[in-house]
């Protein structure tokens, strides 16, 4: 019986395996084309199928050291043992302190993060209050919202009647009256330091004491945003990151965007520049990014840097032109470049016209 179980695999396997290991190495090079360590394990995996459990072992043993001493293997043991240090953090795990009971948080700011962050808390089945500066920005909102949970009906993880129930969750307002209810509140407006400012006053004022405010700001220091507050104990950055301008993650990402800009001036074209980066395996290039967050934020943000640190800003050109050529009034749309289906790109004209 051993032997005919032996010979219905082999008869059946090579068509199989060779299918289902070239849809695997597509995969690979299509999602990640400069990672070398998937495409050693699926060898190692196909060596295994065609010559046995022996060689495939063998080979295992070998093809594991050419991994094992890149800055790639490095970097992921770093990354495994930080994500289990979080668990234990001095001063606080170590004390048994017991977490705040969160029944309902508010959201300031319905833009890409803040409607993000919103649907991230239903789908935890938190109760969320919304908050935008008006109904149309309100129920644009509440429409990204939608479609972030219609993306996740799609892909199987929740149900229509689920989608529902869990849009019930979201309240939508225009004023600051319901959020003496919050628990937690996160602010997640531009990267506009007296905007903030004016945001933090309203929070004083009508949260309860207990509320744990927090931002969402990437670029801002934490001090300067409750700077006019008699609250700053309870501001807290929710990125988790080093509280200084532009934290960890932007401090790293900006000098990416300075030589996108660099490059950019001196004669590479724009949708060159992030074909290259996606190639590389970022998920975007720096100017489609650009396009996805919007040129408000591209400008707070390098207003940001350009106040901090002067002296290692590139002084890009393109920013101000686009300033002088009225571009402010089109703070949250795609500007850039213009984007058509399945992968043409090419400069929209009033970029191309700067």
């Amino acid at each position: 019986m051993g032997q005919s179980a032996k010979q219905n695999r082999e008869d059946r396997a090579p068509e199989e395996y060779r299918e289902i290991l070239k849809f695997a190495r597509d995969q690979v090079r299509k999602r990640a084309p400069n990672l070398k360590h998937p495409l050693i394990c699926i060898d190692v995996i196909e060596e295994g199928i065609v010559s046995g459990p022996r060689p495939g072992l063998l080979k295992e043993g070998i093809a594991f050291q050419e991994p094992f001493f890149s800055d790639t293997c490095k970097s992921l043991v770093h990354v495994f043992f930080s994500q289990r240090a979080t668990l234990k953090i001095a001063g606080v795990t170590d004390l048994g302190l017991i977490p705040r009971n969160v029944k309902k948080v508010a959201v300031v700011g319905g833009g890409l993060m803040g409607s993000g962050i919103a649907t991230t808390l239903i789908l935890n089945h938190y109760n969320v209050i919304l908050k935008e500066a008006n109904e149309k920005l309100l129920n644009a909102g509440v429409d990204r919202i939608k479609a972030n949970l219609q993306r996740h009906v799609k892909k199987g993880k929740i149900t229509q009647e689920e989608c529902k129930k869990t849009l019930s969750l979201l309240i939508g307002v225009v004023g600051y009256e319901r959020f003496k209810e919050a628990d937690l509140v996160f602010e997640a407006v531009i990267e506009n330091v007296k905007l903030k400012h004016q945001v933090f006053a309203e929070l004083e004022r009508h949260c309860p004491p207990h509320c744990i405010l927090a931002t969402n700001t990437w670029t801002i220091d934490l001090e300067l945003i409750g700077q006019d507050t008699n609250c700053q104990e309870r501001i807290v950055g929710a990125h988790f990151f080093k509280n200084c301008t532009g934290f960890a993650v932007n401090r790293m990402f900006f000098p990416y965007i300075q030589q996108a800009l660099f490059l950019l001036h001196h004669g590479l074209e724009l949708y060159k520049i992030d074909c290259a980066c996606t190639e590389f395996g970022m998920p975007v290039g720096p100017f489609r990014l650009a396009d996805l967050v919007g040129f408000g934020v591209v400008l707070a943000t390098g207003t940001r840097y350009l106040e901090n640190f002067p002296d290692r800003v590139y002084k890009s050109m393109l920013v101000p032109l686009m300033i002088e050529d009225k571009w402010t009034d089109l703070l949250t749309v795609a500007i850039l470049l213009v984007y058509q289906l399945p992968c043409s790109t090419h400069l929209s004209k009033g970029v191309l016209h700067v």
